[in-house]
């Protein structure tokens, strides 16, 4: 029997060993659930299906030979003896591995912290497995373990089949007889009008769009449908009111019959692309990413991970940790230079015999308003800095006590110009590389605002989508047109961001769908009278966020220069806040400081038109019945519900 001993492992080559077998067994496995996303098609693009599967396969890859290692470790210390035709302890430890990374995958309830332990006692059963069976001459082999482990994971990852580069989103495009302009549409997130230097602030410091604004037709009353993210920009998408297009409240997605802007023009032969900058706009909140060609939300901070990796169960959990330990790797929001950055690489890459659609999302001056450096001094006057506020994280009696102190509240309004600043600074790289393309001139570029900030009007403090005041709905709006047509021109009607998408269409001679509310805004550049667009708006009341439905909404309509707010009856924590109309005269109020609704209630019928008192209250009462079964809110995951929150939301 002599003849048939083995020689004990030696330490290190146990180690060495078990650890170059948990290599290749965490590669396989990684290969294996990467597949398995694959088919799924959780990577849109193929070039993050490629970063994906080599992230993947990677980092399991490095986990298993850390494993292994330690398992090596253990297994020489416990079983290094010399065996009869048994597998060495370094086989042993390699399988311990394999099963612990496997559980690790299968058991989503198993923490990080349980990886290390289960791979032990993987390879304890392993080494107890092999004292049991060593008799069998098939198992006394080590090479047959390896054989019969590595067909096993090779024929798993061709059940799960690892598809090549996915193209979600990409459609068959249609010939374009004649070259058409390419379409520009830039949305800043929560600015108010009133803040930039082409609307007469002037203390602003916005030369970028200032010089857009010369440029470009400049609609000084121009509107939006939602006092939120998600509603307003599925409005400017689609020529839909929100509760037309599905799209009631952030997180809630555009209805799936409901064609947008960059379908209409994918079937004309455009590439289209979006990147965004805020969690309220990304793919699981919205659904946009299938109607375009491209679609980057990527909001990690860990920019070298594609995003679609989080789904691997490693990366999870990595992000799980770094999420504990107040890393914070999944942000709410990234900043405009990133963004930028994404819009360049897009530009550059795509193909030039094609007009191009691109809609780039700049969240910056949402809350917390915290602009790099220098725009974080930019515009403070005189004195000592002064410590930047999160507003969302400061207690009740933080914020009395910041806004009691009028430093304070003035350094929180330069922060909030100090984040418009640097998102102008920005978007003056989008502009110079479309004219160092040549493609400036031949670009409709729009930009707008999806809704405004309060920034002390009303009570109300830095912050939005509670009230349908204009100093929440008032936003910009600027067009310029190819060749600079109509340039400086300056129309002061009442428009609305739901005309967005018609005057795009019949810019570029695409036929508009009848089913649209918005108009085409081309029509009002040769108005020498006004005409009274009313807008139709709506906001919600405390939301569910709370944990309780409390079903509060609101809904306004501002027409021939007043507006009427309805606000439901909800709940205020155990008391019920009854229903409530108010009225403003914006010619005489622009503030909407003065209530006149109970007045002109007493005052006689003067019609039932549009223009009339009367008339504004029965479209806002036909509205309301509209709207009054699509306000049934969707409910939100956790997840969603977090980052809301962190959003201030």
């Amino acid at each position: 029997m002599e003849d048939r001993k083995l020689e004990a492992e030696l330490p290190l080559h146990c180690v060495a060993r078990s650890a170059g077998l948990g290599f290749l067994f965490g590669a396989a496995l990684g290969a294996a659930e990467c597949g398995k996303l694959l088919v799924q098609g959780v990577p849109r693009y193929a070039d993050q299906a490629l970063r994906m599967v080599g992230c993947g396969v990677l980092a399991y890859a490095l986990l298993g030979l850390l494993l292994g290692s330690f398992a090596g470790a253990l297994s020489w210390l416990l079983w290094r003896r010399p065996t009869f035709k048994a597998a060495g302890a370094s086989t042993c430890a390699g399988f311990g591995t394999l099963l612990g990374l496997a559980m690790f995958v299968l058991l989503p309830q198993l923490g990080a912290a349980s990886v290390l332990p289960a791979v032990l006692l993987g390879s304890l059963f392993a080494l107890c497995l092999r004292e049991f069976l060593a008799w069998l001459p098939l198992l006394a082999n080590p090479k047959p373990w390896i054989a019969l482990g590595t067909i096993a994971l090779l024929a798993g990852a061709v059940t799960f089949g690892v598809r090549g580069g996915s193209t979600a989103g990409a459609r068959t495009t249609a010939a374009v007889s004649q070259p058409r302009p390419n379409v520009l549409l830039v949305t800043i997130d929560t600015l108010r009008r009133d803040h930039l230097g082409c609307y007469g602030a002037s203390d602003a410091k916005t030369p970028t769009i200032d010089a857009l604004a010369n440029e470009s037709v400049q609609f000084l009353d121009a509107t939006s449908q939602a006092n939120t993210t998600g509603p307003s920009h599925a409005t400017m998408l689609t020529g839909l009111y929100p509760s037309e297009n599905g799209a009631l409240s952030n997180a809630v997605p555009i209805a799936n019959g409901v064609r947008t802007l960059p379908e209409m023009l994918s079937e004309q032969g455009f590439s289209t692309a979006a990147c965004v900058s805020g969690f309220t706009l990304v793919q699981s909140a919205t659904g946009l990413a299938p109607r375009f060609e491209y679609y980057d939300d990527k909001l990690l901070a860990w920019r070298w991970l594609p995003e679609a990796a989080l789904r691997l169960r490693l990366f999870a959990a990595l992000v799980q940790v770094a999420n504990r330990s107040g890393a914070r790797p999944l942000r709410a929001d990234r900043p405009a230079n990133e963004t930028i950055d994404s819009a360049l690489g897009w530009l550059d890459s795509r193909d030039p015999k094609r007009p191009f659609f691109l809609w780039a999302h700049l969240f910056d001056p949402h809350c917390p308003y915290n602009p790099p450096a220098p725009y974080d001094r930019l515009h403070d006057g005189v004195g000592e800095p002064v410590a930047t506020r999160d507003w969302y994280k400061l207690t009740t009696a933080e914020r009395r006590e910041l806004i009691g102190d009028p430093r304070e509240v003035e350094h929180m309004r330069a922060l909030y110009k100090g984040e418009i600043s640097f998102v102008d600074h920005e978007l003056a790289r989008l502009f110079d590389r479309l004219r160092a393309q040549g493609q400036f001139d031949n670009t409709l570029v729009i930009l707008a605002a999806d809704h405004g900030e309060g920034l002390g009007e009303h009570g109300y403090w830095f912050d939005h989508g509670t009230y349908l005041y204009d100093s929440e709905l008032s936003v910009p709006l600027l067009i310029h047109f190819p060749a600079g047509k109509d340039a400086g021109l300056k129309v002061a009607q009442q428009v609305r961001l739901l005309d967005i998408t018609p005057t795009v269409l019949e810019v570029l001679g695409i036929e508009t769908p009848k089913n649209l509310s918005g108009v085409s805004l081309l029509g009002e550049l040769k108005q020498t009278q006004p005409t009274y667009r009313p807008s139709f708006a709506q906001g919600e009341v405390a939301g569910d966020l709370s944990g309780y439905e409390l079903g509060g909404r609101k809904l306004s309509l501002r027409s021939h220069g007043r507006k009427l707010v309805w606000t439901s009856d909800w709940w205020l924590d155990s008391v019920r806040a009854p229903e409530a109309w108010e009225l403003y005269d914006l010619a005489r109020d622009p503030l909407e400081q003065s209530d006149i609704f109970e007045d002109a209630k007493r005052l006689p019928a003067d019609g039932a038109d549009g223009q009339s008192f009367q008339g504004m209250r029965a479209s806002l009462e036909t509205w309301r019945g509209i709207t009054a079964e699509g306000a049934k809110r969707a409910q939100l995951t956790p997840e969603v519900r977090a980052q809301l929150q962190l959003l201030g939301y």
